[in-house]
C-alpha cells in the first residue's frame, strides 16, 4: 500500500526537526512594529498557521536590517515550504544563501543550501538535491562551495548530519538504496540529536529496498525459482531492517507528532509486508491502538491533521489499495463511525489553521469517505470545496488532481457525462503539471502508478471516445474528440515509460507537434486502449482523420487470447503452425478495417500498444492464408510517431559491432553461450564502409564508453543476451567478462552521441528477451530506443536460437544497405523470405515457424 500523496511533503525527516527554526531576533527598539510582526509570525507558525505567517513576517522583511533580514528570510522559506509552495521557498533560500555568503557566515551558507536540497527532494528532483548536498562521487572531499563541504569546514557535526542525511534521502528517492542507507548510516555515527529522524530515514531506506528486492523476485520467478527464492529472502531481510529502525525511533525523545508518524511507517510497512512475517497482526493492531491515543495528544498542526487523514484513509491488511484517498477497499481497519469522526475532526482542524493545502486535503479526504459510503450529494459538496481550497494560491497545486478525479467519479455515478468529462479532464491537466514530482518522487512505489495515476488518463480516454461517437455530434466535433484523445493517449504513453525507466530526466522523442499524418504516406498508426469490458483501437490515417473501432470482448478475454498466442508461439516451434489465436486476433483487430487498408492503399502499419499487447509481435497475426507481415510493414511505437529522414545512405556509415559468445552467468542465471556470434559480427561488419568490432572480453562497459565518446556511430549492434524485466533494476545487457551493463548505463553510453549532436539511428539487440507475463518488462525495449533519442531499435521479445538470428541478421542489413531499402522494409523481406524457408534450399526448413521469426520488432524510426 502506498501512502498517501501528502505524507511527501510533511513526512519529510530533516526537515525543521533538525535544523530547527531560529527566532531569536534583536531588533532597535525603534522597529518596535517590524518586531511585533515578527513575534506574530512566531506564534502562528507555532499554531500551524503558515499562511498568517507568511503574510505577518513579509511585512517585516523589508525594514529589518541584514542579520535580522537573513532570519526572516528563513522563516519565510520554511513557511512557504509547509504549504507546499517549493518554488517560493527555494526563491527565499536563494536570498539566504546569498546574504549569508555576503556575511561571511559559512555554517548559515550550509543550513540554507541543505534545506533547499530538500524543497527539492518535495519537487521530486533528487538530482538537483545532490548538486547542492554533495554526491557520493565527490568524496573524500565534497566541492567547499557544497552543503556537506561547508558542514565539514564549519566542523558542526549537528549540520553535517542534516545535510548526509538529506543526501541519504535523495539517493532513496533517485532509487539508489545502497548509497542512501551508506549516507544515512554515516550521519547516524555522527551521535547528534537527531538520531530518531535519522533512523526512521533509514527505516524507510531499507523498506525500499526490500520492495525492489521484491519485485526483482517476482520477475525472477519467470526464470528461475532458485534466484526468486534468493531474492526474496533479501527482501524480508531489508523489510526486518526496516521494522528494527522504526522501532528503535520510538523510545526517542520526540514530540506526539512523531512518534505518530513513525508508527504510521509501522503500519504501512505491515500492509506492505503482509504475510512475511514481518510484522504480526497482534504488532499491527497494537501500533494502530498506540497511534489514536498520540492522536489526542497531538497539537493542532498541519502534521497532526496529515496524520489524522492517514489513520482514517488505512485499509485492512487483506485488502491493500494504491491510492487510498481514490479507492474504496472491501474493508477498512477501523469502523465507518470512527473514520467519519476522524474526518470530521481533521476538517474541523483544518478550519482553523488556515492553511489552503491542509483544508484540500481535509475535505477531499472526507468527500472520499462519503463517496465510498455512497452518499452522493455530501461528497460532492466536499469535494468542491477541496478543488476550491487547493486552487487558492497557497493551496498547493500536488493535490488538486485527487479531487477533480473524485469530482468527475460523483458525477458520472450520476449520469452526468458532459460535466464529468469536464472533470476528468481538469484532472488530467492538473496532474500533468505535476507528473514529473508524482512519477519520479517515489521510485519505490513505481508500480503504484497503475492504481494511483494510470485511471484518471484511461478513464478520460474512455470518456472521450464513447462521447465522441455520438451521434448527435457533427464530423468535425467527433474528429476533435478523437484528437483529443490522441494526445492523452500520448501524454499517458510518456508517464507510463517515464515511470518504468524510472529516470527524471526528460525523453529524448520527437515532438508531439511533428506527429503530422499527411507526412506519413501509405502508413496507418493504430493506437490500443485496453478497458475493463471493450478495447478500442484509433486508426489516424494519412489524410489526418481519426477512425474509431471497438473490440467487444472483456479485458480479461483478450488478455487470455493473447496469452495463449504468445504461449503457441514459444511451444510450437516443429512441425506445421496452427495457431486460432492468431487468426482470432485478426479478425478482432485488422478484418473490420480490411477494405479501408486497401482503399487507402497502406503498406505499413504502425502500432502503439497498450499492455498486454506488448507481449506479442503483430506480425504474427494471420488471416487464414497469410501472415501480416506478407502484407503489410510492421512497426512498434512507444508513443505518437515523428518523421526522421536518413541524412546519408546508410552504406556511409560506420558501424559498432559488439557481441558475446561465451556462457555468462549473472546474478545467479546461467545464459547460455551463442556460438554463432562471431559469425554474426564478421557478416554485419563486411556490410559497411567503416566498422569497430569487440567481442566477449574486448566489450566492456568502459570500452563502449570510450568508443561512443570518441568516434560517430549511427549503426550499433548488439549481439549479446540483453534482457528486459519487470523493473529496469532488471533490464540489462550482458558483456564480457560476467559482466552486465544497465538500461540506464546503456543510456548514459548513448547519450554521449546525442550530446555531441550525433544520433544512434539504428540499435540492433540480437538475442533479448523480455519477462514472460508481464507486459512491464516490454517497455525496456521501448525505452532502450526512446531514452536518448535512438531513431530506431530492433529487438526480439523472446530469446532464439543463434543460428536463425544469424540469417535473421544476414538477411537484413543486406537489405537495408546493398538493397538500399527502409528498416521497416529490410526487416519485412527478411522475415518473409524465413516465412518461405520450405521454398528455398539455403534455409532451415523451421525457420518457417514463427517462434524464429516473428519475435523481431522493429521500435521507433522506420525509414
Amino acid at each position: 500500500m502506498a501512502k498517501p500523496r501528502f505524507l511527501k511533503y510533511t513526512l519529510f525527516l530533516l526537515g525543521s526537526l533538525i535544523l530547527s527554526l531560529s527566532f531569536g531576533l534583536r531588533l532597535p527598539l525603534q522597529a518596535l512594529n517590524p518586531a511585533q510582526l515578527v513575534q506574530q509570525g512566531v506564534e502562528q507558525y507555532q499554531q500551524g498557521h503558515y499562511t498568517d505567517a507568511i503574510q505577518s513576517w513579509q511585512g517585516a522583511v523589508s525594514q529589518a536590517n541584514s542579520p535580522d533580514q537573513l532570519i526572516i528570510l528563513e522563516n519565510l522559506a520554511r513557511a512557504y515550504q509547509q504549504v507546499g509552495q517549493s518554488q517560493e521557498a527555494l526563491t527565499h533560500w536563494q536570498q539566504v544563501m546569498a546574504q549569508a555568503q555576503t556575511l561571511n557566515q559559512p555554517r548559515k551558507q550550509a543550513q540554507a543550501l541543505t534545506e533547499a536540497a530538500q524543497v527539492y527532494l518535495q519537487m521530486g528532483q533528487p538530482r538537483q538535491a545532490l548538486a547542492l548536498l554533495c554526491a557520493l562521487e565527490s568524496e573524500p572531499v565534497c566541492p567547499v562551495d557544497s552543503a556537506l563541504g561547508l558542514a565539514r569546514q564549519s566542523q558542526d557535526h549537528a549540520l553535517e548530519a542534516a545535510a548526509l542525511g538529506s543526501r541519504g534521502e535523495a539517493y532513496r528517492l533517485m532509487g539508489q538504496y545502497e548509497k542512501s542507507i551508506q549516507s544515512l548510516e554515516q550521519a547516524l555515527a555522527l551521535g547528534t540529536a537527531y538520531q530518531v529522524p535519522l533512523q526512521r530515514s533509514l527505516g524507510s531506506a531499507y523498506q525500499a529496498r526490500g520492495q525492489r528486492w521484491q519485485l526483482r523476485a517476482e520477475s525472477a520467478r519467470q526464470q528461475s525459482i532458485l534466484r526468486a527464492r534468493n531474492l526474496q529472502q533479501r527482501a524480508v531481510a531489508d523489510y526486518q531492517k526496516a521494522r528494527d529502525y522504526f522501532q528503535a525511533s520510538l523510545p526517542g525523545p520526540q514530540s506526539p507528532t512523531s512518534e505518530l508518524e513513525t508508527r504510521l511507517d509501522l503500519m504501512h510497512l505491515a500492509s506492505q509486508t503482509e504475510g512475511l512475517a514481518v510484522l504480526s497482526l497482534v504488532d499491527s493492531n497494537a501500533q494502530r491502538q498506540r497511534s489514536l491515543e498520540l492522536l489526542t495528544q497531538a497539537p493542532p498542526t498541519a502534521a497532526t491533521l496529515f496524520a489524522t487523514i492517514e489513520m482514517a484513509s488505512l485499509p485492512a491488511l487483506t485488502s491493500p489499495v494504491s491510492e487510498p484517498l481514490a479507492q474504496c477497499p472491501a474493508q477498512w481497519q477501523l469502523p465507518p463511525t470512527q473514520r467519519q469522526a476522524l474526518l470530521e475532526q481533521g476538517a474541523k482542524l483544518a478550519s482553523t489553521l488556515n492553511n489552503s493545502r491542509a483544508t484540500a486535503f481535509a475535505l477531499g479526504a472526507l468527500g472520499h469517505f462519503y463517496e465510498c459510503q455512497g452518499d452522493i450529494a455530501q461528497a460532492q459538496t466536499l469535494t468542491q470545496q477541496a478543488i476550491l481550497a487547493a486552487h487558492q494560491p497557497l493551496g498547493g497545486k500536488d493535490n488538486a488532481y485527487l479531487w477533480e478525479w473524485q469530482r468527475g467519479r460523483l458525477l458520472l455515478a450520476q449520469g452526468q457525462r458532459g460535466p464529468a468529462l469536464g472533470a476528468f479532464h481538469q484532472a488530467f491537466l492538473s496532474l500533468e503539471n505535476i507528473r514529473r514530482d508524482l512519477l519520479n518522487a517515489e521510485r519505490e512505489v513505481q508500480l503504484d502508478f497503475r492504481q494511483s495515476i494510470e485511471p484518471v488518463y484511461r478513464q478520460l480516454v474512455q470518456l472521450l471516445l464513447e462521447s465522441g461517437t455520438e451521434k448527435t455530434l457533427a464530423l468535425a466535433q467527433r474528429q476533435e474528440m478523437m484528437h483529443q484523445a490522441l494526445g492523452v493517449i500520448d501524454a499517458f504513453r510518456i508517464a507510463e515509460l517515464q515511470n518504468y525507466l524510472g529516470n527524471d530526466c526528460p525523453l529524448e522523442r520527437e515532438p508531439a507537434t511533428a506527429f503530422q499524418p499527411e507526412r506519413l504516406p501509405n502508413t496507418v498508426v493504430i493506437n490500443a486502449m485496453v478497458f475493463e469490458k471493450r478495447t478500442a483501437l484509433l486508426w489516424a490515417w494519412p489524410d489526418g482523420t481519426v477512425g474509431l473501432h471497438w473490440i467487444n470482448k472483456t479485458q480479461d478475454q483478450l488478455r487470455n487470447t493473447v496469452k495463449n498466442l504468445r504461449q503457441s508461439l514459444l511451444e510450437q516451434r516443429a512441425g506445421p503452425y496452427q495457431n486460432p489465436w492468431a487468426q482470432a486476433l485478426y479478425q478482432d483487430m485488422i478484418q473490420p478495417q480490411q477494405d479501408e487498408l486497401q482503399r487507402r492503399q497502406i503498406k505499413t502499419l504502425v502500432f502503439i500498444q497498450d499492455g498486454f499487447f506488448r507481449t506479442i509481435p503483430m506480425t504474427v497475426l494471420h488471416d487464414g492464408q497469410q501472415f501480416l507481415v506478407e502484407n503489410y510493414a510492421v512497426v512498434t511505437q512507444p508513443s505518437l510517431p515523428g518523421m526522421t529522414t536518413l541524412q546519408a545512405p546508410v552504406s556511409a556509415y560506420q558501424a559498432l559491432i559488439l557481441g558475446v559468445s561465451e556462457a555468462t552467468t549473472i546474478d545467479d542465471q546461467v545464459f547460455e553461450p551463442l556460438v554463432n556470434v562471431p559469425l554474426e559480427v564478421r557478416s554485419v561488419a563486411q556490410r559497411f564502409g567503416r566498422t569497430k568490432t569487440l567481442v566477449d572480453q574486448q566489450f566492456s562497459p568502459q570500452v563502449l564508453n570510450q568508443e561512443l565518446s570518441n568516434a560517430d556511430y549511427p549503426i550499433v549492434h548488439i549481439a549479446t543476451h540483453a534482457q528486459f524485466g519487470l523493473i529496469a533494476e532488471d533490464t540489462f545487457l550482458i558483456t564480457g567478462n560476467n559482466q552486465k551493463m544497465t538500461l540506464s548505463e546503456l543510456e548514459e553510453s548513448l547519450r554521449r552521441l546525442k550530446n555531441g549532436g550525433r544520433s544512434v539511428e539504428l540499435l540492433f539487440l540480437a538475442a533479448c528477451q523480455t519477462a514472460e507475463g508481464d507486459d512491464r518488462s516490454a517497455l525496456g525495449l521501448a525505452g532502450a530506443a526512446v531514452q536518448v533519442g535512438v531513431k530506431g531499435a530492433i529487438g526480439s521479445l523472446w530469446p532464439v536460437a543463434d543460428e536463425s538470428t544469424f540469417l535473421l541478421v544476414t538477411s537484413f542489413y543486406e537489405n537495408l544497405v546493398h538493397n538500399s531499402m527502409s528498416k521497416a522494409e529490410a526487416l519485412r523481406q527478411t522475415q518473409i523470405k524465413m516465412i518461405h524457408a520450405k521454398e528455398n534450399t539455403d534455409i532451415n526448413d523451421l525457420y518457417a515457424n514463427p517462434y524464429y521469426w516473428s519475435p523481431f520488432i522493429l521500435i521507433g524510426n522506420w525509414l
